[in-house]
């Protein structure tokens, strides 16, 4: 699978189908920069933000896609996206408690169901608390329903899963977290101009906490094993990283 579009303009645009654009969605995994992308563009960009095509880091669950539809796939370096997701894991089932990173990225991956924390309701799914602790079933694999072997699993089937809004939706681009962090302007006027979209003419700059903080428990790529980098490198789609401008080499 590729990345059409030139990662190195901060923006790979797969296609636009030409419609105006009147609403957009971002999709991602957790600790990917969904809130703060998703924030940027509300800000900025005169479409409206929406929800209603699945769970942001799940899958798309609607039965269509509008024409006038963005898709926004918000992607981060892997292993600084591993780090952070390890430092604040998200309603973890509990056999992943307290594990060090070297065990967390070899454990297979379940979560809980949080009505309230993950807004079902937002995403056309019915909010019923009392699903509150069972298995999140969106962060199951997609068709075998089983667990993920790994988080670097899921990554890696989620992505192909995000990428694949290119053979759906009539308008998707795909945002670096990295890019956007860097130079927020050049994606907005991107964005902006491959789509027709209005956008401010002075853009407001996102400062503050959008999404939840990172944990204090922090490591560094530099901190991450010879043989844990091993198994990292494993457990992806090296051609899909390397398309989206990530090298994951020692």
């Amino acid at each position: 699978m590729t990345v059409q579009g030139d990662v190195a303009q901060n923006v790979a645009v797969s296609q636009s189908n030409g419609a105006d654009i009147t609403h957009f969605q971002i999709f991602g995994e957790r600790r990917s920069g969904t809130n703060y992308v998703h924030t940027l563009l509300q800000r900025n960009l005169g479409a409206a933000p929406c929800f209603h095509y699945g769970w942001k880091h799940g899958y798309c669950t609607a039965p269509a896609i509008s024409r006038n539809a963005l898709i926004v796939v918000v992607v981060r370096d892997p292993l600084d996206w591993v780090l952070s997701f390890y430092s604040r894991q998200f309603a973890p089932a509990a056999h992943l408690d307290g594990l060090s990173f070297s065990d967390f990225i070899r454990a297979e991956w379940d979560s809980k169901a949080r009505p309230d924390r993950q807004q079902w309701d937002l995403f056309g799914h019915r909010h019923d608390r009392s699903l509150r602790g069972e298995v999140m079933q969106l962060d199951r694999h997609p068709i075998e329903g089983r667990r993920y072997r790994n988080v670097l699993e899921m990554r890696r089937i989620k992505l192909a899963a995000h990428l694949g809004f290119r053979h759906r939706a009539g308008n998707v681009a795909v945002v670096r977290y990295e890019d956007a962090r860097r130079d927020p302007a050049s994606v907005l006027t991107k964005l902006a101009q491959e789509f027709a979209v209005p956008a401010n003419v002075s853009w407001v700059a996102v400062t503050e906490q959008v999404g939840p903080p990172s944990a204090k428990r922090k490591q560094t790529r530099q901190d991450i094993a010879p043989e844990d980098l091993d198994h990292i490198r494993s457990q992806l789609d090296l051609h899909v990283e390397a398309g989206l401008g990530y090298d994951v080499t020692p």
